[in-house]
């Protein structure tokens, strides 16, 4: 029974469009590219976890007149297993948001291809119903120079229906490769976004929780104990040596031997001294990388939301007009029907309509696409 539910589920999922949900649930299980950092994280996490232990012994087994057998463990000063600890850990944290800024990426690239899928739609099916009036002049009128007129801004809406469904393909294109899997299409019932974006919170969650913030600031967690890490330098580690010798002489078979050696650094070179001094200035280097970074995604924030508030701002102005636009042409349309117009007039109207009616679907998908893209950079799940 299992399996019949299961066949049915897939035979539907290929031959009805997907929902947005489904989309972005299928790419965060199959995109390559997810997956990929996923793999990457997992090995990272298993490094962060063994890098304590002990290197390997050493081994060597040599002849000359007698058999010599030797194991050499290299054990370095306690603090410096803690802090390789310790910076693999800051490591695997700083890559865990970067996987998370990928993720908003992907998220953010299915929604503006179903969205703009959707305006496509949307502008296709108003074309449509440009035709239908077009058409039904067509069939009335009777002068040559406006019938001729009329069949050309026919055809013209006919190429422009062409030239969006080809957009409409290329999108789906992309989708599949994205999402990685054969989808059908995309239905989407409602372009939404955030009407009550505020600059001033926007920014604050960006200082507090921006997944390219967050990332920066682990990495330069993990270099400030590599810089720690260096200084080690100067502190000694321990090798103890164990040798097993044989003998020519029964009782006197074997030999074992135990050395104790520490590796002093009585003087600091100049090499320890440039190794420290390196780690040092890559340090400060990092923090003003994070003072610059900040900076930069202030601007591109502040970009996003002016692009958010002028669509807004224009949606909203178009919306209030809109009756008005359609009565102008409605009245228009119905004075060159029954001849009281010239068709250079119903053109004007005409396209005066078709520009409103794009332009309420292109400040839906703009602002939209500005607050996915705002969402793409603040956003975390932490």
């Amino acid at each position: 029974m299992r399996w019949i539910v299961l066949l049915i589920l897939i035979i539907f999922s290929n031959v009805y469009p997907q929902t947005l949900d489904d989309l972005i649930n299928l790419a965060l299980k199959n995109n390559p590219q997810l997956k990929k950092l996923e793999k990457e994280l997992s090995v990272l996490k298993e490094k962060s976890e063994t890098v304590k232990k002990l290197p390997n012994p050493s081994f060597s087994l040599s002849y000359s007149d007698s058999v010599n057998v030797s194991m050499r463990q290299y054990i370095p000063w306690y603090e410096k297993l803690e802090l390789s600890k310790e910076i693999e850990k800051q490591n695997y944290k700083s890559q865990i948001y970067i996987y998370e800024l990928e993720k908003n990426k992907l998220i953010r690239q299915i929604k503006e291809d179903a969205y703009r899928i959707k305006v496509y739609k949307d502008k296709v099916e108003l074309l449509e119903k440009y035709q239908n009036d077009v058409k039904n002049l067509i069939n009335t009128k009777k002068e040559d120079y406006e019938l001729n007129k009329l069949k050309i801004l026919y055809t013209e809406i006919e190429l422009e229906k062409l030239s969006y469904l080809k957009e409409i393909e290329s999108l789906i294109s992309h989708l599949k490769e994205v999402v990685n899997y054969d989808i059908k299409g995309v239905e989407v019932e409602e372009i939404n976004f955030r009407e009550d974006l505020n600059i001033e919170i926007i920014l604050k969650e960006a200082e507090k929780q921006s997944p390219v913030l967050k990332s920066l600031e682990e990495t330069l967690k993990r270099d400030r104990f590599a810089y720690k890490l260096a200084k080690e330098i100067y502190y000694p580690d321990v090798s103890i040596g164990t040798t097993y010798k044989s003998k020519e002489r029964f009782q006197d078979a074997f030999s074992v031997s135990v050395n104790l050696n520490l590796n002093f650094p009585f003087w600091r070179t100049l090499h320890q001294e440039q190794i420290v001094l390196e780690r040092k200035l890559f340090v400060i280097a990092q923090e003003e990388q994070k003072i610059q970074t900040l900076n930069n995604l202030k601007t591109q924030l502040t970009t996003f939301y002016n692009e958010y508030k002028y669509n807004l701002q224009k949606l909203n102005l178009l919306l209030s007009t809109k009756e008005a636009y359609q009565q102008d042409y409605k009245v228009t349309y119905a004075k060159f029907y029954s001849g009281e117009v010239d068709f250079q007039t119903f053109l004007t109207s005409f396209n005066s309509k078709r520009r409103f009616d794009y332009d309420i679907l292109d400040s839906k998908l703009n602002a939209s696409i500005s607050s996915m893209k705002i969402e793409e950079l603040i956003y975390t799940s932490f």
